[in-house]
């Protein structure tokens, strides 16, 4: 069956919603809360903040009833009974479609080490975005996870085995030696992304991060004292900002489908202002008038304190963060935080 991802922007082929679930948590990511999920199906655009209610909203909702009586019938006769494989085979063209494999099918067909370590980095980014871990413990839950991971996959790997030796299985043979290949390579999910510059530099290679440029504003004088004389010199200091560029970001942001959603925006019905277009000042701009594309952004600027607030040292390492987001979006998507852009910081 088909059902509308909100982050792909489009259909894609899945087995009711426990394919959309996996296929929510296995590509993008999605716990079970902590995001606003949006539901897209046959246009409708209720949010939800647990994973759960999201489902079983689709369930209830959008899957007509005969679909959920098969469903359920299905469920509870893969339970009750071995099923014939042939008629499992035929039931599962009718479920998905001729010719059609499911997404999470596809997902398992093409795991490799690749994909293991980007599972591995998004556990490592969600934990340093948490302001209560500190780094240490990052790095505690990466080793105490390598170890596991190894300790595991050796066991799996000697089970597997010694298993295949007692049905007479040849262990020598080239696919053996592969799939035991892999077993090893899988038992440090974190090769390769194990400091700060190895994350950041797989980030920008394979998953499209946007680096920040640095950009110089001034020379100021601070005093510093000298360790060796104990004198109080002047030192100048470079003050700069980091910069992301816009036009890296609207690259990412802007897919096709996020393209065709700008296209299809529409006026608010008289007498109802529902956003900066359907203001008088909108009408005005001839600019905006002449081009309907064009799109429009509104900046956010707001302050930051990146030390105790009730130190000693508050105020001076405070920093100034610009935002922004893209107005010709629809406020279903706008209301999200994953719609609100970093620009700079200074």
């Amino acid at each position: 069956m088909e059902l509308w991802c909100f982050k792909c922007q489009e259909g894609i082929q899945v087995e009711g919603t426990k394919g959309l679930a996996f296929h929510l948590r296995q590509f993008h990511a999605i716990e079970s809360s902590g995001e606003m999920l949006i539901c897209g199906q046959d246009g409708c655009m209720q949010t939800f903040s647990l994973l759960n209610s999201f489902l079983r909203h689709i369930k209830l909702q959008h899957i007509g009833v005969e679909k959920r009586i098969e469903e359920d019938e299905e469920d509870s006769n893969q339970q009750n009974e071995q099923m014939d494989h042939d008629n499992h085979e035929e039931s599962s063209d009718d479920e998905v479609g001729p010719h059609v494999v499911p997404a999470e099918h596809l997902y398992l067909d093409n795991f490799d080490h690749d994909t293991l370590k980007q599972l591995a980095l998004s556990l490592l980014m969600k934990l340093r975005s948490t302001a209560s871990v500190p780094y240490s413990s990052v790095q505690e839950v990466m080793n105490r996870t390598r170890e596991m991971f190894g300790s595991t996959l050796s066991a799996l790997e000697h089970e597997m085995l010694r298993v295949m030796q007692a049905h007479g299985v040849n262990t020598d043979a080239n696919d053996v030696r592969d799939l035991c290949y892999k077993f090893s390579t899988y038992q440090n999910p974190f090769s390769g992304i194990e400091t700060l510059k190895q994350q950041s530099e797989y980030m920008v290679e394979k998953l499209l991060l946007v680096k920040p440029h640095e950009i110089p504003l001034g020379v100021r004088f601070d005093q510093a004292v000298c360790r060796k004389t104990g004198q109080i010199l002047q030192k100048a200091v470079t003050d700069t900002f980091q910069y992301v560029h816009i036009l890296d970001v609207l690259r990412m942001v802007l897919s096709p489908a996020i393209q065709r959603t700008i296209a299809a925006e529409t006026m608010s019905p008289a007498g109802y202002i529902q956003g900066y277009q359907d203001g008088q000042q909108f009408q005005q701009l001839g600019f905006l008038r002449d081009h309907p594309l064009a799109l429009r952004f509104q900046l956010y600027y707001d302050d930051v304190e990146v030390v105790n607030p009730l130190g000693s040292k508050t105020g001076v390492h405070k920093l100034g963060l610009f935002y922004y987001s893209i107005q010709n979006l629809p406020r279903c998507l706008n209301s999200s935080m994953n719609s609100v852009h970093l620009l700079a910081v200074c």
